[in-house]
C-alpha cells in the first residue's frame, strides 16, 4: 500500500490481517507505559483501543522527527470503521497472495461472507491504495 514497510509480516486471520510481532511491540509499549489500553467492545465483539500515555509525551516532547512515509496512509484509514478495515485489508491480502481480480470476489465471499455487502467498496478502496 503505496509502498509502506513497517518491518512487520502479517497473516490472514479472522477478522483481517494479523501480526504477531506487532502484537509483541505493542504489549511492550503497553508494559513500559508509553500506550494506555482501553477495553471496549465493537457492537458485540469486545477489542481493545490504544492511545498514546502522558509518559509518551514527557519523553517525546523534546524530539522533532521528520513524518514517516506512510503518514497520509494512516490518516486515510484512521477514520474508517473495522468492517471497513477488515474487509479492505482481506482485499489487499487476496490480491498480494495471487489470486486474480476475477477471482477476487468469490474467495473474498468465502472467506468473509459476513462482509460481503460491503465488498465493491472495499476492492475499490483497496485498489486506490495499493495504486497511490
Amino acid at each position: 500500500m503505496r509502498g509502506a514497510r513497517f518491518g512487520l509480516s502479517f497473516k490472514l486471520a479472522q477478522f483481517g490481517a494479523y501480526s504477531g510481532a506487532l502484537s509483541v511491540e505493542i504489549e511492550d509499549y503497553s508494559s513500559q507505559g508509553f500506550l494506555v489500553e482501553t477495553p471496549t467492545k465493537i457492537g458485540s465483539n469486545p477489542t481493545v483501543q490504544y492511545r498514546k500515555s502522558d509518559l509518551y509525551d514527557e519523553k517525546m516532547s523534546g524530539l522533532t522527527l521528520p513524518a514517516p512515509a506512510w503518514t497520509d496512509l494512516a490518516r486515510q484509514l484512521i477514520g474508517k470503521q473495522t468492517r471497513e478495515l477488515e474487509a479492505i485489508s482481506t482485499v489487499v491480502y487476496l490480491l498480494k497472495t495471487g489470486t486474480t481480480k476475477v477471482d477476487l470476489e468469490e474467495r473474498f465471499c468465502k472467506l468473509k461472507p459476513h462482509l460481503k455487502p460491503g465488498f465493491d467498496s472495499a476492492r475499490d478502496e483497496a485498489l486506490s491504495l495499493m495504486a497511490g
